[in-house]
């Protein structure tokens, strides 16, 4: 469905282990910049699919209400 299985929920998992081991508590910098990247990417696709469903709509002339 989303191609964004990029590596970063690797990534997310392999920050999670280290923070584990070393008896973090709480969201680390790293962790919440890999979640805003990956947020903004998933914005992106979004944007991008409903763009396109609206221009083909229009190509048709199909009313979206």
């Amino acid at each position: 469905m989303i191609p964004l299985e990029d590596g970063s929920i690797k990534k997310m998992l392999l920050v999670q282990s280290i923070k584990d081991w070393q008896k973090i508590k709480g969201t680390r910098e790293r962790q919440a910049r890999l979640a805003i990247n990956r947020n903004a990417k998933v914005r992106d696709w979004l944007n991008k699919s409903a763009r396109y469903i609206i221009d083909h709509s229009i190509k048709q002339r199909i009313l979206i209400f």
